[in-house]
């Protein structure tokens, strides 16, 4: 993209705006939590630059994580979509402010969304509402396991648990809920300078250089591949259906089942290292966790999924080519099966 002079344009607009939210908070001494994200973006418009197509995506992405569905089966806000601490809040302002400039959200995007949502109740009554029918909306303090009936009571009955490789996930064939590159993580740093002085590859403060797309200098850290186990923190009423699943393993008791899951890997890998707990989910255009490796970090789409995972790390010459499976013994002292009504 070049510099023109309608992006000096709007680069004065975003300006004059950053000041009236100043000085309204100058005057005010503090400004209201929403407006105080729109004054973020003023100050640092890092979407200016972006592509339709950027936008429409990251809509989509942040989209997918702001609404739940509740015990009844009705759609729902999430609670912490306006956590001070939260990025979704932020991220969703951000996004108006700039389709703002651009004749606003396109319906299209508004259609995907709800399209996104009717797919839970193209049979009826979504498939988690009924598995879970009788729970309340949270439950704390556990994982849960979703898949086939045959799996999850294999894994209540004799602990039998799947290892994969992270470089299974990046297979194109899986869903969209499943699919992602485990052993990489992006960050888009802006280049407006850049792009001003008429460049189109720029270095990064970290020392990255690359093209210049969407506005942005791409940097992608990676990771060598390692085996993991996934599970969900809560029992999400989505999760059946996006896992084409009709039953699940509710553990009470993680540590427990992490310890246990240790000892089994050790058995295998003796003395291999092993990193468990919640995963953290990063936005691309924010650098926070850029020093973090991809093990434990996922790309803000998948936030909703609340994952927890067991990651293990294997030499290279330990590394399976595939995912195997391994028995820890009966789960039933710390975990309960839920299956699908008939």
């Amino acid at each position: 993209m070049a510099w023109s002079g309608v992006l000096e344009q709007k680069a004065a607009y975003w300006r004059r705006s950053a000041e009236r939210y100043k000085a309204t908070s100058a005057q005010n001494g503090s400004l209201p939590r929403s407006d105080w994200w729109r004054y973020e973006y003023c100050q640092t418009p890092y979407l200016m630059l972006a592509s339709d197509e950027y936008l429409a995506q990251r809509w989509l992405d942040q989209n997918r994580n702001n609404v739940r569905l509740t015990a009844k089966g009705q759609i729902a806000p999430r609670e912490d979509f306006s956590d001070a601490k939260g990025m979704f809040g932020p991220l969703f302002a951000h996004l108006v402010m700039e389709f703002g400039t651009r004749g606003g959200v396109p319906t299209r995007l508004i259609s995907e969304s709800n399209e996104m949502l009717g797919k839970y109740f193209e049979k009826g009554e979504p498939t988690g509402v009924r598995l879970f029918n009788g729970y309340p909306d949270y439950l704390d303090g556990v994982i849960v396991k979703f898949g086939k009936r045959e799996h999850i009571e294999k894994m209540l009955n004799e602990g039998e648990v799947r290892v994969t490789p992270s470089s299974f996930y990046s297979q194109a064939s899986l869903s969209k809920a499943m699919h992602d590159l485990e052993s990489e993580r992006e960050f888009h740093h802006p280049a407006f300078d850049a792009v001003r002085l008429g460049r189109t590859h720029a270095k990064t403060m970290t020392g990255f250089a690359g093209p210049i797309e969407d506005g942005f200098i791409k940097e992608t850290v990676r990771c060598p591949d390692y085996v993991l186990w996934c599970a969900c923190r809560d029992i999400d009423r989505r999760m059946p259906d996006d896992f084409n699943a009709d039953a699940a393993l509710i553990i009470r008791k993680p540590d427990v089942f992490a310890s246990r899951f240790g000892t089994g890997l050790r058995k295998v890998w003796p003395g291999v290292k092993i990193k468990v707990g919640p995963v953290t989910y990063y936005d691309p255009c924010s650098f926070i966790h850029r020093k973090e490796k991809p093990v434990h970090l996922k790309h803000f789409q998948f936030a909703y999924q609340r994952e927890w995972r067991l990651c293990a790390f294997p030499t290279t010459s330990q590394m399976p080519a595939d995912a195997f499976n391994i028995k820890l013994g009966s789960m039933s002292d710390i975990a309960e099966v839920v299956v699908l009504p008939a």
